[in-house]
């Protein structure tokens, strides 16, 4: 789990779920849910749109994204970003789902041990 603030008020989420479900052996892809919950602890503050990176990662290293809960997402075009705007309003304790795929080089390191997940949520559209 990534624990993280975001941007304005405070907002409290965590990131969670990125172990992948590998096919076949290299050069492969993994399927990915990152799953976001608002773990604010009191008030009335929701998420509405999110963004992640897979920081490290190669070019074209996201491939797809299957299924985002609510919303409307994009794929950057370098392959390591996605934004997701318009989501239904997560609230406090209520968790998002982002499916995707990665494109995995060496089986024995799915996720690269130089890929890290950089994410930033926002109460009205980024």
């Amino acid at each position: 789990m990534l624990p993280a603030e975001a941007a304005g008020p405070t907002k409290i989420y965590s990131l969670t779920g990125l172990s992948p479900t590998l096919g076949p052996p290299p050069p492969t892809t993994a399927e990915l849910t990152a799953v976001f919950k608002n773990e604010t602890p009191v008030g009335n503050s929701q998420i509405s749109s999110l963004t992640f990176t897979a920081s490290g990662a190669p070019n074209g290293f996201i491939t797809a994204v299957t299924h985002v809960d609510s919303g409307v997402f994009t794929l950057s075009g370098d392959g390591k970003t996605i934004t997701v705007q318009n989501m239904g309003p997560v609230k406090i304790g209520q968790t998002f789902e982002v499916d995707f795929t990665v494109s995995v080089p060496e089986i024995s390191d799915p996720c690269g041990s130089l890929v890290t997940w950089d994410s930033t949520t926002w109460t009205g559209s980024n």
